[in-house]
C-alpha cells in the first residue's frame, strides 16, 4: 500500500518540474533505473521529468537517458543487504523515502 502512495509522490515531485528534454511542463516522471529496484525506485535522482510523448520515445529507445554513477551503483546493490547495513526494515526505508518525497514537493510548490 505504502509502495502505491511513494509511486504518485514520485510522480507528483515530477509533474511539478519541467522536461529535461523540452523544457515543456512535465507529465510524468521516468524511471531511469527500473522500478522493479527497489532501492533506486522514489529517490528523486532516479527521476527523469518529461511529457507524455517523450516518456513514449524514451521507452522506445529513440530518446537516450544518461544513467549516472551513483545511480549504476545503487542499481547493482543488494537492497535486503542495504536495510542490514543501515539496521532499518522495508517499511522504516519506505517512510523515509514517504519524508523525503513530500519535502522535495513542499520546496517545488
Amino acid at each position: 500500500m505504502l509502495d502505491k502512495e511513494l509511486d504518485k509522490l514520485f510522480q507528483q515531485y515530477a509533474c511539478l518540474q519541467k522536461s529535461a528534454i523540452s523544457r515543456k511542463p512535465a507529465e510524468c516522471g521516468h524511471h531511469i533505473i527500473p522500478k522493479r529496484y527497489k532501492l533506486t525506485r522514489w529517490i528523486t535522482g532516479n527521476c527523469y521529468p518529461c511529457t507524455l510523448q517523450e516518456h513514449i520515445l524514451i521507452r522506445e529507445g529513440k530518446i537516450k537517458v544518461e544513467v549516472s554513477d551513483t545511480l549504476q551503483r545503487l542499481k547493482q546493490a543488494n537492497f535486503k543487504n542495504y536495510l542490514l547495513q543501515q539496521g532499518i526494515t522495508e517499511e522504516e526505508f519506505m517512510m523515509k523515502q514517504k519524508q523525503i518525497l513530500t519535502r522535495e514537493i513542499e520546496e517545488l510548490k
